[in-house]
């Protein structure tokens, strides 16, 4: 990322599932290697709060999957950061193209 000019700031630490720390971004284009074979067990509590205090304010209002689907989670984090969809002719170069791709090796 810094080698393509993109911020420092935009860098964090952490786990993006227990710990939003881009709460207020939105997003035209995201890439992801979402965590596949991972269980999301050690931060339930926090996940589990979010989910029952934020519903469908927060990232997982449609509900949680199994705690062995991390990478279910990951995408339903990343599907809350798209910017919304616009039907307004006006605002279309504000909307995000919304797809998830999944590449299988």
């Amino acid at each position: 990322m810094l080698i393509k000019g993109q911020e420092v700031n935009n860098i964090k630490l952490g786990n993006t599932l227990s710990s939003d720390q881009l709460v207020a971004e939105k997003f035209d284009y995201m890439l992801s290697n979402p965590p596949f074979g991972v269980d999301w067990k050690k931060i339930s509590g926090e996940i589990k709060d979010e989910h029952e205090q934020k519903g469908f304010d927060g990232r997982f209002g449609a509900g949680l999957p199994r705690v062995s689907d991390g990478s279910l989670l990951f995408l339903m984090h990343l599907i809350s950061k798209m910017r919304p969809i616009t039907d307004n002719a006006k605002d279309a170069d504000n909307s995000s193209n919304q797809a998830v791709v999944s590449v299988l090796s």
